[in-house]
């Protein structure tokens, strides 16, 4: 399988959590980046996406955190933090063992 898109993008709670907070203007361009990337995406034919994230102590601790994990459900929940507070609704998004 080769490697069609990469990309990378912050992810901090405000972004849809407080986003009416943000100045309109910088707020507005952000959001149209991120829907360029969207978009960039969808056009690259991409079949899977493999995401690489900080894990946020939602399935380690401390006391096993391990320098990397790889997820192989057939789906993945979320979001971990309150739907209501991060702007979020709690959803499901497939998985795939297989690729994993």
């Amino acid at each position: 399988m080769p490697l069609v898109f990469a990309g990378i993008c912050s992810h901090a709670p405000g972004i849809t959590g407080r986003a009416e907070r943000a100045d309109p203007v910088v707020r507005d361009a952000f959001y149209a980046q991120l829907d360029r990337m969207r978009q960039a995406i969808e056009d690259s034919g991409a079949e899977a996406l493999v995401v690489v994230a900080a894990e946020h102590f939602a399935n380690f601790f401390m006391n096993n955190m391990p320098a990397y994990a790889m997820g192989m459900g057939e789906e993945y929940e979320g979001p971990i933090e309150d739907p209501e507070w991060l702007g979020i609704p709690h959803t499901a998004i497939p998985g795939n063992p297989d690729l994993s």
